[in-house]
């Protein structure tokens, strides 16, 4: 049974493709992929979004896939995983006691839980892959014909020593790692020695773009629009999900159009691509820079950076000690902040509103409460002594209502309805909360004295 015979089957992958009318890219992708024959959509889809001309007759050993954000590209990385897991024995292959693995690196634990939940879902759901599974630990499931899912994140140290079956690397263009300068080159890498050993082992590697360097821009650079090269498939999100309003898609474009080219475009970012510090030539150019600086006054300096229209000045300037750059402490700091909300500065104004609001729902809630204590007639020490337990049970219920979804509550029709009682109303309530926290502590009462006296007896 191939991939898209399984995608297609009740008893197994269909469930997951209710519409599948939106995945129509996804199943030409996956025809590309694994050498299947196309229809004449498939077909047109596999011309438009790789450039060639030829379709693959044979499944393909390497493939790259620039695709953009919210495209479906980790679910599809779990479904090939366990396709390729459990529907092929690579037991010819091994050694006494060796196993195969079908390794899934995410760029975080954040998104390696994002793709171990696909895995797990299908695995636990699917009837006849979940007798398969001998060992589920919080990252793996060991399957009866020696073969392992893995999910890990990025690191060249971590990938060495097993025998792949297939490696898929999702969103590497956004790897970042404590252990190795570039992180992409070094675990791919360690990775191609342990796929040698199978000869149907497939590697997959899907991103949304960024900077023109690293592993998926060459790759891209190198193999796009080639028939007679590893394969290379550039979709914009909504090419690959549908699903995707496009309002979601111009709102990021009027937010920030660069980024948004290469979130949901798909397209490397040409802003950035001279800034990689690792490029030598660029190096030189910031050392230019940082020299030039420093023959500059204080006062001159300082304005040079500020007015700068080209972005490597002030990157040069603020990628070093202030000491090299010449720049004072001071101004550096002013600088950062700039660039930060010059680039942020939506998401500071959003957040920022934010924090009114919560401050006006407190001064609200504060003034509601006085209010009451006033028509009580009470002082603020006796008033805060007579519900302080009443407070305590209301933040303690506050907290674990918080971790679940609530409906909306209209709190200023709340409020209005408490400011509305008349003393006589007032008082009853108070009463009624009083006498419930009452009969809460007689059952809390009752409760512990039951459960000391099963511990005596």
């Amino acid at each position: 049974m191939n991939i898209l015979q399984a995608c297609q089957n009740p008893e197994i992958f269909a469930p997951w493709f209710r519409k599948p009318e939106t995945y129509l890219a996804w199943h030409a992708f996956l025809a590309a992929m694994f050498g299947l024959p196309m229809t004449e959509e498939q077909l047109d889809l596999y011309r438009k979004h790789t450039g060639r001309s030829e379709p693959p007759t044979e499944a393909q050993r390497e493939a790259w896939m620039v695709i953009g954000r919210r495209g479906g590209k980790s679910f599809h990385m779990a479904l090939i995983a366990v396709y390729l897991a459990c529907f092929f024995d690579y037991r010819e292959y091994l050694a006494p006691g060796e196993r195969a693995t079908v390794l899934v690196i995410a760029t975080d634990r954040r998104q390696a839980r994002v793709i171990l939940r696909y895995v797990r879902a299908m695995l636990d759901n699917i009837d006849v892959l979940k007798d398969m599974v001998e060992r589920d630990t919080a990252d793996s499931f060991d399957l009866d014909n020696f073969t392992t899912i893995e999910v890990g994140t990025a690191s060249f140290r971590s990938t060495r020593g097993y025998t792949y079956a297939a490696v898929l690397c999702d969103e590497l263009a956004f790897w970042r790692t404590d252990d190795a300068a570039e992180p992409d080159y070094a675990i791919l890498d360690a990775i191609r020695p342990g796929m040698a050993s199978i000869p149907t082992s497939m590697l997959l590697c899907a991103s949304s773009p960024h900077a023109r360097r690293g592993a998926l821009w060459d790759a891209f650079k190198r193999y796009w629009g080639k028939d007679d090269a590893p394969l290379v498939w550039k979709a914009t999100t909504r090419e690959m999900n549908p699903t995707i309003s496009q309002s979601v898609v111009d709102r990021a474009l009027e937010r920030d159009h660069a980024s948004a080219m290469a979130e949901y475009g798909a397209e490397f970012r040409a802003d950035i691509e001279d800034h990689d510090p690792k490029d030598i030539v660029s190096e030189m150019r910031r050392q230019e820079v940082r020299a030039w600086l420093r023959t500059l006054k204080p006062e001159e300096r300082t304005k040079a950076v500020r007015n700068a229209s080209d972005p490597l000045i002030k990157e040069a300037a603020l990628s070093v000690p202030a000491e090299v750059s010449g720049l004072l402490p001071s101004t550096r700091d002013d600088l950062t902040r700039e660039l930060i909300e010059a680039r942020y500065g939506d998401e500071i104004a959003a957040l920022n509103e934010l924090d009114e609001a919560v401050s006006t729902v407190e001064r609200a809630v504060d003034g509601a409460r006085d209010d009451v204590r006033e028509a009580l007639g009470m002082v603020p020490h006796d008033f805060n002594a007579e519900f302080r337990d009443v407070e305590d049970e209301i933040d303690r219920l506050a907290e674990i209502r918080a971790s679940k979804p609530q409906p909306k509550i209209d709190f200023d029709s709340v409020m209005s309805t408490v400011k509305a009682l008349n003393v006589d109303e007032q008082d009853q309530l108070v009463h009624a909360i009083k006498l419930e926290q009452k009969r809460a502590d007689d059952r809390a009462f009752r409760d512990e004295i039951a459960r000391l006296s099963g511990k005596a007896a």
